[in-house]
């Protein structure tokens, strides 16, 4: 749980730096290449949780139960994207069908809401130590 707002520091300064590595990362993606618009669907994906996340979290009116609230809403999130990743997997495996753009974002959304969620596990931990 954040409890302070030098871990609000740590994880904001966290998410500045990985929505700049997810920004190189679109810019080498845009190549016109035929992969292309799959890889760029998973990196606006991993754009929207970022982004909305330093939003919430830059607010420096948020309150411990506000904070609360949200990790477990990204938690929520975080489970039924890999339901829903799963479902698709299961479909595209079944109808041989190939990777839609939605399943692409969907995965970026996921991918990055596992990454906030163990970088929350990790400031959190280095106060229990």
């Amino acid at each position: 749980m954040i409890t302070d707002e030098k871990q609000r520091t740590q994880l904001l300064e966290f998410m500045q730096e990985s929505l700049k590595t997810s920004e190189k990362r679109e810019n080498e993606a845009d190549n016109n290449s035929y992969d292309a618009p799959k890889q760029l669907m998973l990196l606006t994906g991993r754009r929207l949780i970022l982004e909305n996340t330093i939003v919430f979290l830059s607010n420096e009116h948020v309150d411990q139960e506000q904070a609360s609230n949200w990790i477990h809403r990204i938690k929520e999130k975080n489970e039924w994207l890999k339901h829903e990743l799963e479902r698709h997997r299961i479909r595209r495996k079944e109808n041989r069908l190939p990777i839609s753009f939605i399943h692409a974002k969907r995965f970026g959304q996921y991918e990055q809401s596992r990454s906030i969620l163990s970088k929350i596990e990790e400031i959190c931990s280095k106060i229990d130590d």
